[in-house]
């Protein structure tokens, strides 16, 4: 099926409304004649046999090319020329742009992967895997960006009125006292530690 995120989300969507719904169709660009001239020729477009230049003949004024003031930025030093194609370039300038955030970032997990880019590969190699689980990756990034919702980030931001552990209230909820320290996960702790060395065991 065409359009299967788009009809995923509105399905979503409705799901949780109360209410009735009604559907009407609009037939889009009808009886506009620029519109409609401009579907005939997207659609020509799409026949390779009627391309007007090659994949590597592209026209100057499709070209994506760097402004002057990026290609001064340090971050950017890995671009390649201007003569390379639109794929490569974009490419690599998302590359530069993840790696000038990472830069930003004031957070151990940046630091870490700064100092030692080769020791980190698994790191991001991981993060790679959890691509296709949204709940994990919103998750992780919460923790390695420091805004998991511990309630010492909480109180920070003003949604909390004390940064006390909920759970024992001995010390000031740090994402450290979640995770290692609070007795109150000290099950959970020790089930996915056995669970973790299973896995590393498996290999």
């Amino acid at each position: 099926m065409e359009n299967q995120d788009v009809i995923t989300a509105v399905l979503s969507a409705l799901r949780q409304r109360s209410g009735r719904t009604h559907f009407i169709k609009v037939k889009s660009h009808a009886g506009c004649l620029m519109n409609e001239r401009a579907d005939e020729a997207a659609s020509r477009g799409l026949d390779p046999a009627l391309a007007i230049w090659s994949a590597d003949a592209q026209p100057a004024f499709i070209r994506v090319r760097p402004r002057a003031h990026v290609r001064e930025d340090s971050a950017y030093s890995a671009l390649p020329p201007d003569s390379a194609r639109n794929d490569p370039l974009v490419r690599a300038a998302v590359s530069c742009t993840e790696r000038a955030a990472l830069l930003s970032r004031g957070t151990l997990l940046s630091q870490v992967l700064q100092a030692a880019a080769e020791t980190s590969a698994p790191i991001l190699r991981a993060l790679g895997a959890l691509a296709s689980d949204v709940t994990a990756t919103r998750c992780w990034m919460k923790m390695v960006t420091g805004i998991y919702p511990t309630a010492s980030y909480l109180h920070r931001i003003g949604r909390a009125v004390v940064d006390t552990c909920p759970h024992c209230s001995k010390t000031r909820e740090t994402l450290g006292h979640f995770a290692s320290i609070c007795p109150k996960f000290h099950d959970a702790r020790t089930s996915a530690h056995d669970q973790c060395w299973a896995k590393i065991s498996a290999y």
